[in-house]
């Protein structure tokens, strides 16, 4: 049986099942898988993916003129890391100490990143700017990124043990001087974007263009330190999923309208949309003193919908 062909690669045919045990030419040359240039991950043979986080593998050396793609408009959900005081911290030490310190920062964020799907856009200097929805798109990407983002906090402790080993980087001084390490801020915000190919001459990305990752930047910029902070349009998506406390509307800079935020703290007990919606109406009830809207199919018709025991009774003329 002829095995449906899936691309060409450099006028070579590649099949599924080619695809799934190593790709060869036909003759018989097998053809080496690239490595990830995010996450080194070695790919199979013909993979335009990576197998391990998703990034986009270029079979062709990059050009110098403008490669032209398809912008696709989507909804993402941005997550902006930064290291809180850096300035301070780069000004205090030599260039090559922190370096190391960026390398050990960077090293942890993306092993959290890869474990929950997650596509780091840029390296921001101390800054990363992930992508939860592209280059693969989830039902739960809004949930993702905020386990990514507690699981990076969670990583903190171990992440300053490990800048406090012999022959790191002098981040915890020697003077007598408390020091708490490195210290991080995250803000995550949910919305359209447009996905396309950016830059010119020999350096090109795909970035999320539009006020989401704005927006998402600005809210990272609010945060207390080691904390995560996301907006409403975030928290409607995870209700239920976490613990979160209302901070009220903010005014963020280059932003018409104030908006939301809320402060994570913690993973709620949830495991599904349904649950965390059942939770989150309860919860509602508890904290208003309010009863959760009833569903119509609860409720026969010409009894009260309070009271599912009495009958409402129509005044004349009904």
């Amino acid at each position: 049986m002829t095995v449906p062909l899936l691309f060409l690669l450099d006028g070579v045919s590649l099949s599924y099942e080619q695809l799934g045990h190593g790709a060869h030419t036909s003759r018989g040359q097998e053809i080496k898988g690239m490595q990830c240039p995010n996450c080194g991950q070695d790919n199979r043979g013909g993979a335009k993916f990576c197998d391990e986080c998703g990034t986009p593998l270029s079979a062709q050396p990059v050009q110098t003129d403008p490669v032209q793609t398809h912008d696709g408009r989507r909804q993402l959900t941005v997550m902006f890391c930064d290291v809180v005081g850096s300035i301070a911290l780069a000004g205090r030490l030599d260039p090559e100490e922190w370096r190391d310190i960026i390398q050990v920062y960077q090293e942890t964020c993306a092993t959290v990143v890869r474990r929950f799907s997650g596509y780091i856009a840029q390296y921001l200097g101390d800054g990363l700017l992930v992508y939860f929805g592209y280059p693969i798109t989830h039902e739960d990407d809004a949930v993702r990124a905020i386990k990514t983002g507690l699981g990076i906090l969670a990583e903190l402790q171990a992440m300053n043990a490990r800048l406090k080993e012999p022959g790191r980087a002098r981040l915890f001084p020697t003077d007598g001087k408390e020091s708490q390490g490195i210290r991080l801020r995250i803000g995550i915000h949910t919305g359209q974007v447009v996905v396309g190919n950016m830059g010119a001459g020999e350096r090109h990305e795909q970035l999320a263009l539009g006020e989401t990752r704005n927006i998402a930047a600005r809210l990272q910029s609010i945060a207390k330190a080691d904390t995560m902070v996301i907006s409403a349009a975030t928290f409607r998506l995870v209700e239920g999923f976490f613990e979160c406390h209302t901070l009220g509307p903010h005014a963020l800079k280059g932003i018409t309208t104030p908006l939301s935020v809320y402060h994570v703290i913690a993973e709620g007990s949830a495991q599904s949309r349904f649950g965390g919606c059942a939770r989150s109406g309860s919860d509602s009830a508890r904290r208003t003193g309010k009863r959760p809207p009833i569903s119509p199919r609860t409720v026969r018709r010409g009894q009260s919908p309070t009271r599912p025991g009495r009958s409402l009774r129509r005044g004349p003329g009904h």
